[in-house]
């Protein structure tokens, strides 16, 4: 997909969904973390986007 147009859906969706939407969809972990949330990603037990946090 051509980057200005993932660039136009970003926004789109930064206007369509509340604040509240991003707090739930995000994951935070730290680096001691990261080997569990790599198994729960592959094992499918993880929704959303998960951030490390260095």
């Amino acid at each position: 997909m051509p980057r200005e147009k993932r660039i136009k859906a970003w926004e789109s969706l930064v206007q369509l969904l509340p604040d509240s939407y991003y707090q739930q969809a995000t994951n935070i972990i730290g680096l001691d973390e990261v080997i569990q949330a790599a198994e729960d990603i592959t094992n499918g037990a993880v929704t959303g986007r998960t951030v490390i946090k260095l």
